[in-house]
């Protein structure tokens, strides 16, 4: 492993809340509901939940942003001027 030169930066632990799992949850439900319509032959809901786990997708790099935006914010995070 090579040595950190000037353009490293130290990991940032993100602030944790439960919405920063959503996308997880309805990338698994259209996954399963994609599946049953397969299996059901209904193809137009298929077509329909693979929308649903593109929308997923979508919604992580936003979630992950988001919870930087309020990692940065925090009182406890060195770099936002919070004292502790």
């Amino acid at each position: 492993m090579r040595p950190c030169n000037r353009r490293c930066r130290p990991a940032t632990a993100l602030v944790f809340s439960r919405g920063f799992y959503a996308h997880l949850g309805l990338l698994h439900l259209a996954l399963a509901m994609r599946i049953g319509s397969d299996v059901s032959g209904q193809a137009d809901l298929a077509r329909l939940w693979a929308m649903g786990g593109g929308i997923a997708l979508l919604i992580f790099p936003l979630n992950t942003a988001l919870a930087l935006v309020r990692t940065r914010r925090s009182p406890r995070h060195p770099s936002s001027g919070g004292a502790e």
